[in-house]
């Protein structure tokens, strides 16, 4: 079971259970994923959130809800592997892209989180993945107030930030991710596609996907132990240090 705090995230959480419960018994995809199709634009878009090259040969796009617990696990796993991966040459050949989907019926600040991740976005893709976990947070670290301490935290331009995170632009964007989740027919967050594929696995079984896929080509990598990677997740007190040299910078 994740840690999370179930009595208060049960009536939250509900949705993405049952969407659990949904892939378990209706899923119908081919797995493993085996082979890698060019995929159509609108799961890479030129204007997403990417990490990674653009011209990956694996692509692997996830609609997330900031607030819901199923996606910070699918998150952890992803970002392990992702540090796992850095200095091999598989890096190279995966490209990892974020769209939104955040479950406002019952995730109430999974908007405005949204909302903040593009705002940081706006202001370069490296600020999106660096304010980008810390925002993978239960709704009592999603306030207006912890969202500006984060976006301190990531050495974001506070003034346009504030700004845009409240602007049509930022709402635009975060509402065409919506519009495709919909007319893709996502039941709930995470929402994963490998080459345009919908998976319906475990984070674990996702990671193991990928692997293939990406040894396919380099086959035979050896890791060591030090590549174990640590969860992104950032405690209050390094996100105090953070502010801090911040704050002290010339």
């Amino acid at each position: 079971m994740p840690r999370f705090a179930p009595r208060r995230l049960l009536p939250n959480t509900l949705l993405c259970a049952l969407w659990l419960a949904a892939l378990a018994t209706a899923c119908t995809e081919p797995w493993p994923i085996t082979s890698c199709p060019p995929v159509s634009d609108h799961f890479s878009p030129e204007n997403a959130p990417r990490y990674g090259p653009a011209d990956a040969a694996v692509s692997l796009t996830f609609f997330a809800d900031f607030e819901c617990p199923y996606t910070h696990a699918f998150w952890r796993e992803l970002s392990r592997y992702l540090k796992e991966i850095a200095p091999l040459p598989a890096a190279e050949r995966l490209s990892v892209y974020l769209r939104h989907y955040p479950l406002t019926a019952h995730h109430p600040r999974a908007l405005p989180a949204a909302h903040a991740a593009q705002a940081a976005y706006r202001q370069g893709n490296e600020y999106f993945w660096t304010m980008m976990p810390f925002l993978m947070a239960p709704a009592e670290r999603l306030r207006d107030e912890d969202i500006l301490y984060y976006a301190e935290a990531t050495r974001l331009d506070i003034a346009r930030f504030s700004a845009e995170w409240r602007d049509e632009e930022t709402a635009a964007s975060v509402a065409r991710d919506q519009a495709l989740g919909r007319e893709l027919g996502i039941p709930g967050t995470p929402a994963v596609y490998i080459c345009g594929q919908y998976t319906a696995a475990t984070p674990k079984e996702i990671i193991g996907n990928l692997r293939y896929l990406l040894d396919k080509e380099s086959p035979a990598i050896a890791l060591s132990p030090g590549h174990a990677a640590r969860s992104p997740m950032v405690s209050r007190s390094a996100l105090d240090d953070i502010v801090t040299q911040t704050r002290n910078a010339p």
